[in-house]
């Protein structure tokens, strides 16, 4: 007799509740696959939820042709909660049925949400003052903000991304008694209190050694990153100043600054890919060695140099000496706060 297989078969079967089922797989377009599967679960365990592992092992053939093994060794394709919804879903999986893959349903990263939000919640003030202090961490926070508004990597540098890197390797934090796969089937089975379960056990695997946790210490730079980040939406910030200029600029390749110090003035042609620094607002102003040709470096470092002896570093362009942008005569940038200066 021919089993054949669908994506809706394969359902009604983990839905079932079989620990077994096999047959020709039918692909999501109504063509067979030219495969044959055999389907193993195997129970890991029963909690508020149920979690059981789907194996499988792929044959090359049908069953009319006799099935000649193509991948002798069973493999892991999923896990299944509760009979139903199947996770973490391995590429073998993904493909039994559409050849084109699709996005897998992974639970580490809601994992890593909610340890990150326990993390967040233990961070002290003292935790605060320890990690912020000699600028290193700060400086960091400033480059993620700065990458993720002006640059547009909305994720930079994201702790979640970190999170997930920990639970993968299975130490997260510490925990070299475990590993990933055991993180993820309780979390399933148990997700009630998992996050403040999983913060007791890192702290106690942690308890005696010099330093932060290093959840703590993505906590409190992700929140000093936030807090910079909100600088480039709120008035009256050089953030928000900066911010403006680049979306202005970003649609030319080069612009024209205006420099004028202490009456001094004159211009200079910069390149707007430059300007996607950080530099230019926390490390002194615009680099002159984005300048073309060399000479108009030079020229720029000695007219800065001869108008302001007090300046450390000649090879910047503060950002206050810069009264307005132009491209070619359009004006598309006015420091507001060139009066100021």
């Amino acid at each position: 007799m021919t089993i054949n297989l669908t994506r809706e078969n394969f359902e009604q079967a983990i839905k079932s509740g079989a620990s077994v089922f096999e047959g020709n797989t039918i692909l999501d377009t109504g063509k067979p696959s030219g495969r044959y599967y055999r389907f193993i679960r195997v129970p890991l365990a029963n909690g508020e939820h149920k979690v059981d592992a789907l194996y499988g092992q792929r044959f090359y053939g049908t069953l009319e042709n006799k099935p000649v093994t193509f991948n002798q060794e069973i493999r892991f394709l999923c896990l299944v909660v509760d009979n139903a919804k199947t996770v973490n879903e391995t590429q073998d999986f993904k493909t039994i049925f559409c050849r084109s893959s699709f996005t897998s349903d992974s639970v580490i990263e809601e994992m890593a949400q909610k340890l990150f939000d326990i993390f967040r919640e233990n961070v002290t003030e003292e935790d605060k003052k320890k990690i912020l202090k000699g600028g290193y961490y700060d400086q960091i926070a400033r480059q993620n903000a700065f990458c993720r508004i002006i640059k547009g990597y909305k994720n930079y540098r994201s702790p979640i991304d970190s999170i997930v890197d920990e639970i993968g390797k299975g130490s997260c934090f510490g925990l070299t008694s475990t590993n990933g796969d055991e993180l993820v089937v309780d979390y399933l089975a148990n997700p009630t209190g998992w996050a403040e379960r999983m913060m007791e056990k890192i702290k106690k695997a942690n308890s005696g050694r010099p330093g932060r946790l290093y959840g703590i210490t993505l906590a409190v730079v992700e929140e000093l990153t936030e807090e910079y980040m909100r600088k480039y939406n709120s008035p009256n910030t050089q953030e928000i100043m900066f911010r403006l200029l680049v979306e202005l600029a970003k649609q030319y390749k080069t612009v024209r600054l205006v420099l004028n110090i202490n009456g001094k003035t004159t211009e200079v042609k910069y390149p707007v890919k430059g300007m996607m620094n950080s530099d230019i607002l926390y490390g002194g102003g615009f680099s002159t060695c984005n300048i073309t040709p060399r000479s108009e470096e030079n020229r720029i470092e000695e007219f800065i140099a001869n108008n302001d002896s007090q300046l450390e570093d000649n090879r910047r362009i503060p950002i206050k000496y810069i009264p307005e942008v132009y491209y070619g005569n359009k004006l598309i940038w006015k420091n507001p706060n060139f009066a100021n200066t």
